[in-house]
């Protein structure tokens, strides 16, 4: 029953992981179906990042920000190219130069698009919130041990 529960724990991570990184719940349901043989995050990445489609305020697109915490739907908001390089690095902790691998980008774009996607994050948390600092949900806990 505790492997049960873990691998639906990893798969709602690849889900959530998956949105964040193709902003569309069709395409992230795809991704973690490609991946889900192998419960290999790798494979789920490569294939929600693979997926090119429309990056705006679509239906799509609002239906995956509806099933993110307030925080996580802020990542959204960052063009693609930096939530994909801040996903990688910062929540599914990949090395830099393995992210940029699955990118096709070198380790100075991914090192500089986790960088302004973090500037861009905190100026959000401050202009909307003040001095307080991002609100943590209780919901999803994103760290890396899953992944690794």
């Amino acid at each position: 029953m505790a492997t049960q529960t873990m691998a639906s724990e990893c798969i709602g991570k690849y889900f959530i992981t998956a949105i964040l990184l193709s902003s569309n719940v069709k395409r992230a349901e795809a991704a973690v179906l490609n991946g889900i043989q192998s419960m290999d995050l790798d494979q789920t990445a490569t294939s929600a990042c693979g997926e090119e489609g429309p990056d705006d305020n679509n239906y799509e697109f609002k239906a995956a920000a509806a099933l993110l915490p307030a925080e996580l739907q802020r990542v959204l908001q960052l063009t693609r190219d930096l939530r994909r390089c801040f996903v990688l690095r910062m929540l599914v902790g990949m090395s830099r130069e393995r992210c940029a691998a699955l990118l096709d980008i070198d380790v100075a774009q991914v090192d500089q698009g986790t960088y302004m996607a973090v500037t861009e994050l905190a100026r959000v948390a401050d202009s909307k919130y003040g001095d307080s600092h991002l609100p943590l949900s209780s919901h999803f806990d994103l760290l890396p041990s899953c992944y690794l």
